[in-house]
């Protein structure tokens, strides 16, 4: 897990989100920008960058709204992003 501290507050990453936010990024073969999947699931941009860069959790219903704008199902992000060994 990485670790990082920004002004005494200790940010960790869980693989598990890392993972789920590269296959949020995958709306980059769809030619769709963090702008436009922000509008389409009610988030800024911002909010786009940080689930996928994994500093932020998606929440279920957030996760059903990013879906929805990129044209899968929750269960295909979940699934992808996580891999049991």
């Amino acid at each position: 897990m990485e670790r990082k501290t920004l002004i005494g507050y200790e940010i960790v990453r869980s693989p598990f989100h890392s993972e789920l936010g590269a296959r949020i990024r995958l709306r980059q073969f769809c030619a769709m920008s963090q702008t436009v999947l922000g509008k389409k699931s009610g988030v800024s941009f911002q909010r786009i960058q940080k689930h996928e860069i994994g500093s932020n959790r998606v929440s279920p219903s957030r996760l059903q709204k990013i879906a929805d704008a990129l044209g899968v199902t929750p269960a295909t992000l979940f699934r992808a992003g996580h891999q049991r060994e």
